[in-house]
């Protein structure tokens, strides 16, 4: 049961699609959906399975309903058990009446790609999927994705976002809803394609170890989004949507498929590089800490320069404000991982695996998993 704040009572599942419909579907509109703990934390466990309800999984569903295209990182994709994105019978209905068809496009995001072609995403998808990467990526992997997927390459040594973002554009798919992971997120705000982010607030305290909903570069710019309207439930999930009420994400420039030249990025511009964040150059959201010191709990960096998201560590040594870890670990404050992991306070993932709560994703890649309805069937 979800209600709306301001007025008191009950929405109506026509009401609750109105709340989220666009008033003109042909302009383009990126939206983010995620979910958090009171305290910030993306997942429990290594899964944000943990932060979410039924009513959390409906809402994933009604977004989904509503999108052309559904962007999603490898380490998302992994992480969290994707399989074809198919929605349940209603919003498959509902969808065709409006005339959309059945299904959202899913679109992967990976630079290295290490997707399996023989994958669920790909296998049991009811529309065929999307892959976006960059030249750089393996050339006989992009040849056996394209198999099963239609392959775009936006970029040259990472993925450029904006020209992802224009090539769906370009195949009309408008309105684009992103799934996570955290660096997908930061990469996208970095690249200011993020119009709208509608994020569930679970009424839970995670306690510390988990990442953030956003991770990626501390020198990302802060994007203000104006806060268009907060639902409720008896339990005490908020879902509040922010947005730019005015305008989506301009197109840009369209990628290439495979095979075929792509427009580069001005040398040095920002924003086109889906990776992890480089040593000494992540912060925390709101206090970002100098270059060559690390604040806040967003992501790893190289051993020696991580601190407390208050209280940095000097430099050489790593960990939380209260308990530092010795010099040339990473970890959480009461449980450091081993040097050259990245991990939670209780669940480290050794450094290059992707999607668990607090392991950092592969170079290249985004990661950490954001979806709550992994088999894409929520009514």
């Amino acid at each position: 049961m979800i209600r709306d704040r301001a007025a008191g009572r009950e929405l109506t599942e026509d009401e609750l699609i109105a709340a989220y419909a666009v008033e003109d579907r042909s302009v383009p509109r990126l939206r983010a959906n995620f979910v958090t703990s009171l305290d910030g934390a993306v997942t429990v466990k290594g899964l944000s399975g943990g932060l979410s309800s039924k009513d959390d999984q409906n809402m994933l569903g009604r977004l989904r309903m509503l999108a052309d295209v559904v962007l999603v990182g490898a380490g998302t994709l992994r992480a969290e058990g994707y399989g074809g994105l198919r929605l349940g019978s209603k919003r498959r209905a509902w969808r065709v009446e409006h005339g959309l068809p059945e299904n959202p496009t899913l679109a992967a995001v990976s630079a290295r790609l290490d997707l399996p072609a023989d994958s669920p995403v790909f296998a049991e998808a009811p529309t065929r999927a999307i892959v976006i990467t960059c030249a750089a990526s393996p050339a006989d992997q992009r040849a056996a994705l394209a198999e099963v997927a239609d392959v775009l390459v936006c970029g040259e040594d990472a993925v450029d976002l904006t020209a992802a973002v224009g090539a769906l554009v370009e195949r009309g798919l408008t309105q684009i809803l992103c799934e996570g992971g955290p660096h997908l997120l930061g990469s996208l705000t970095d690249a200011d394609l993020v119009d709208e982010l509608c994020l569930t607030v679970s009424p839970l305290l995670a306690g510390p170890g988990a990442r953030r909903i956003t991770d990626g570069l501390a020198s990302t710019e802060a994007r203000p989004l104006p806060l268009l309207h907060i639902l409720s439930t008896d339990e005490g999930f908020l879902f509040l949507r922010h947005g730019r009420p005015s305008h989506g994400t301009t197109p840009p420039a369209p990628a290439r498929e495979a095979g075929r030249a792509a427009p580069l990025d001005p040398a040095g511009e920002e924003g086109a590089d889906v990776s992890a964040a480089a040593a000494g150059e992540v912060g925390g959201a709101a206090f970002p800490a100098p270059v060559g010191e690390v604040g806040a709990d967003v992501s790893a960096a190289a051993a020696g320069e991580v601190g407390g998201a208050a209280f940095p560590a000097p430099v050489g040594e790593v960990g939380g404000a209260a308990f530092p870890a010795p010099a040339g670990e990473v970890g959480g404050a009461a449980f450091p991982a081993p040097a050259g992991e990245v991990g939670g306070a209780a669940f480290p993932a050794p450094a290059g695996e992707a999607g668990g709560a607090a392991s950092a994703a592969p170079a290249g890649e985004v990661g950490g998993g954001v979806s709550r309805a992994p088999e894409g069937g929520v009514d």
